[in-house]
């Protein structure tokens, strides 16, 4: 299924929604701190966190009392920086389809739950220079999201959340003549912290 298919696909069960009673809308955006888990050969590559865009939409819709569920669509920027690369830095750009549990508690929310994402682009920076590294990487990750937030207000509220990588993206070196670095990690595995602000409908 293409990309398009799949996120038209999801907008029109968001949209669906509409059909229950006590469901909201609402925006939401933020800062990815984006980092990644490297194993080549056995070797765990040293890496830093990288900053990123995260903007979405959800929708809300109770199932009884406290418990809703909570499917969203954003688009979100990962990647990480190797410090073993001499500061290579790589940018991996995505549409997240994450569909959370969330029950409240007063003003706070605990959400968690599956997200399944699809590779847009992907850029490595090194010495000024940029180029596509969209070969070297799966088409898809799947993670699991969990997190908290908390309403200022009726509309408006804050959250933050933990993004864990379960699939490995990496996809293998193709010629193994080629050095090490210009080839995709053997093992590599998204983690992402996300703070963000968001206004409800």
């Amino acid at each position: 299924m293409k990309l398009k298919q799949i996120v038209f696909t999801a907008l029109c069960m968001i949209l669906s929604t509409t059909a229950w009673s006590q469901t909201s809308f609402g925006v939401r955006t933020g800062v990815n701190f984006a980092s990644a888990q490297f194993v080549t050969d056995g070797v765990k590559l040293s890496s830093t966190t990288k900053a990123g865009l995260n903007i979405g939409v959800f929708a809300n819709f109770a199932l009884k009392d406290r418990l809703s569920l909570q499917p969203e669509l954003s688009f979100s920027q990962m990647g990480t920086k190797l410090e073993d690369i001499d500061e290579e830095s790589q940018t991996l750009n995505y549409i997240s389809l994450p569909v959370m549990a969330k029950y409240a508690i007063n003003n706070w929310g605990i959400f968690a739950g599956p997200q399944l994402s699809f590779l847009t682009s992907a850029k490595a920076k090194y010495e000024g220079e940029t180029e596509s590294i969209s070969e070297y990487y799966k088409s898809t990750d799947f993670s699991l999201v969990f997190g908290t937030d908390y309403s200022i207000s009726k509309k408006l509220f804050v959250g933050a959340r933990y993004q864990l990588g379960v699939t490995n993206i990496g996809v293998e070196p193709k010629d193994e003549y080629e050095y090490e670095y210009d080839q995709p990690t053997n093992k590599m595995r998204n983690r992402n912290f996300t703070l963000s602000i968001g206004y409800n409908f």
